[in-house]
């Protein structure tokens, strides 16, 4: 959603600060494909872990 922003901060080297990511989340796609995109973002920022996780849509898990 934010273009290259991800691939430019993990080039310039964030991997001794916190960070947190935010992803889609889709309801009519399994929960390995949540963690998929997450596993995907922090390679593109090459960074191990992060300590916080945003949605886009958060709306979809108030849903049945």
């Amino acid at each position: 959603m934010y273009g290259e922003a991800e691939h430019i901060l993990g080039d310039f080297g964030i991997k001794n600060l916190s960070g947190i990511t935010k992803i889609r989340y889709e309801k009519n796609r399994a929960d390995e494909d949540l963690e998929h995109r997450l596993v995907q973002s922090l390679r593109r920022l090459q960074i191990p872990r992060c300590y916080g996780l945003l949605l886009h849509n958060d709306e979809a898990l108030a849903e049945p």
